[in-house]
């Protein structure tokens, strides 16, 4: 005998299970219009009639129709429930219960003959389903059907895709905005904090200048005291001389009294000052009118079409995995200039300013968000490459003097703050979790020196010949806290935070050189290409560079420097070549 076992079980699988009771539960079964609507609701009802499981609303709109409006409906068990009589319910009248016949032209949709009569009557071309269900045709409608669903599902995951990027892109965004927040925070910080040391500045100056006062009177009463003390001796002994010698001694003594009552009158006593720290209410009321920091602004993007991942790195493609477009030259030449522009360091504020290190003209350039020159400020030698340290500060590396030269900016001024003494030809600079990385160069030493904001030396990362031949830029990834190292021989190396060797990337061929090096916010990796007139991206994952700008070497532009700004998504790149009084700016789309 054969056991129906297996059948039940895929029943079993398809219906809810009986309850403990012993009597069976309502099963789920989606309601038979809502499923052809692409709709998803619960099957309450069925029609013993035509056999058709339907949801509340449906089965009312069911018992309303004349042509239905005698069927029997009764409630949705494990008896009623779909089983291999499915494919023969498909072939019903989802509305009428009738078996499908025809197939309406005009409106595109199987009938019932109810149907015809019911609402297809006036139709002309109203066909059997044998005339019109071709084998050929019905083949090539299947494989129609087939390619349909394959192209809308390849796009549902292509939307799948980009949904997901847009979560980490949003993500990576976050982390940039916390860490500008931070940022913003310590500056602000830093102002609190000197409006409490000039407090205690005035607080020292009105200390030494009352202390050194009264100190000094403390002084001339000590000398009275001894001077009373002898002239009260000479009195007691006066008495043993003659009338003369007597009066002369009462006399002197008598000016002595008299001059040190004058001095006495003169110092008076003390008065006990009243010294308390009045408060300025206008800072306390303007920062306890606020509800935060700044503001989060949302700046809309179109929507990206092209959703095939990037050739760039193993990280998944983002609006910034672009090439970057042309914007425009800017001159960066200024009146007090004498010799022409060689931009060897390029950094952006975080509200979009820009800041230059200008080596032959030996001073540090000040550039609004508009690109429009605001002021600069002269360095006793030729400044190499700078970086933002904060909303107001950055630092420039002095090679000739061995100095990290720190430089304060407000509004529309530069001022030079003390710099840090190094021992080695300091070159490339970076910031990065509070922290200062500066490059060896040219020089003999070859290392990373990472330094405190207070300059004090954290540690020294250094690597042979053979790795660090020349390191010159320097840039850190934020999130991933990966070192990414410009050599001006060895190409662009990444190390971690201990020193450690991750990847190495450069041209097979000699003569290519390395200089300025920046990221963007999407983690993409910049790397200018001194000799091949080029810019390259660095595959973060070790796969080498890709060439996204090139210029003709009849153009002469051999990019130098590099710099990039989150506000705008521009690119500033400065060269040694012809063009050197300009910068050339481009923008990610």
């Amino acid at each position: 005998m054969i056991s129906s076992t297996p059948r039940m079980s895929v029943r079993a699988s398809r219906l809810s299970v009986f309850s403990g009771s012993g009597h069976p539960e309502a099963p789920v079964v989606t309601c038979d219009p809502c499923r052809f609507s692409a709709k998803t609701s619960n099957a309450v009802k069925y029609c013993k009639d035509c056999g058709g499981h339907f949801c509340i609303y449906c089965a009312k709109t069911h018992a309303k129709a004349p042509a239905t409006r005698k069927h029997v409906q009764i409630a949705v068990t494990q008896e009623t429930a779909p089983d291999k009589t499915l494919g023969r319910q498909k072939k019903m009248c989802q509305e009428h219960g009738a078996k499908l016949i025809s197939f309406c032209e005009s409106h595109d949709t199987l009938c019932c003959n109810v149907c015809v009569l019911a609402s297809h009557r006036e139709c002309a071309k109203v066909v059997p389903l044998s005339a019109v269900a071709d084998r050929n045709y019905v083949f090539r409608m299947c494989k129609d059907l087939e390619s349909a669903i394959k192209k809308l599902q390849n796009k549902f995951e292509d939307l799948q895709v980009q949904k997901l990027d847009f979560v980490k892109n949003v993500e990576e965004q976050t982390e940039t905005l916390v860490t500008t927040v931070k940022m913003y925070r310590k500056s602000i910080d830093g102002i609190l904090n000197k409006l409490e040391e000039a407090v205690m500045k005035k607080k020292d100056e009105y200390y030494f200048e009352r202390t050194q006062q009264v100190n000094g009177q403390i002084k001339t009463c000590k000398t009275a005291i001894n001077v009373l003390d002898e002239a009260y001796k000479e009195v007691d002994t006066t008495m043993r001389e003659t009338n003369a010698d007597m009066f002369v001694n009462i006399k002197r003594v008598q000016g002595v009294i008299g001059r040190y009552s004058g001095v006495l009158e003169k110092i008076g006593p003390s008065e006990k000052d009243g010294v308390k720290f009045v408060v300025d209410t206008n800072i306390e009321r303007f920062l306890g009118g606020l509800e935060a920091l700044g503001e989060i602004l949302v700046e809309k993007n179109a929507a990206r079409r092209d959703l095939s991942p990037s050739i760039a790195s193993s990280r998944r493609s983002t609006g910034d995995n672009r090439r970057p477009n042309f914007t425009a030259d800017v001159n960066v030449k200024l009146k007090s200039d004498r010799k022409t522009c060689f931009i060897t360091g390029a950094t952006f504020l975080f509200d979009g300013r820009l800041v230059l290190a200008d080596d032959t003209n030996k001073c540090i350039k000040l550039f609004g968000s508009d690109f429009k020159p605001l002021t600069y400020v002269s360095t006793v030698t030729s400044p190499r490459d700078i970086i933002a340290i904060s909303h107001h500060e950055v630092a420039a590396t002095l090679p000739a003097e061995k100095i990290v030269q720190l430089l304060k900016i407000s509004g529309r001024d530069i001022e030079k703050k003390k710099g840090f003494l190094l021992d080695i030809e300091c070159y490339g600079i970076a910031f990065h979790a509070q922290d200062i990385y500066v490059t060896s160069g040219w020089s003999a030493e070859r290392e990373i020196q990472v330094l405190a904001p207070t300059g004090e030396l954290r540690r020294k990362i250094r690597l042979s010949k053979t790795v660090f031949r020349y390191p010159l830029y320097i840039t850190v990834d934020p999130k991933t806290e990966v070192i990414y190292v410009s050599d001006y021989i060895n190409g662009v190396i990444s190390l971690d935070m201990t020193g450690k060797i991750l990847t190495q990337c450069r041209e097979p061929d000699t003569g290519c050189y390395y200089k300025g090096i920046e990221m963007t916010t999407s983690g993409q990796v910049y790397v200018c290409q001194w000799q091949q007139n080029a810019i390259a991206r660095v595959h973060t994952d070790g796969r080498g560079l890709e060439t996204v700008l090139i210029w003709d070497q009849k153009d002469r532009r051999k990019p130098l420097a590099i710099a990039y700004t989150t506000k705008t998504k521009r690119l500033a790149l400065s060269f040694c070549g012809e063009k050197r009084d300009f910068l050339t700016l481009y923008k990610f789309y």
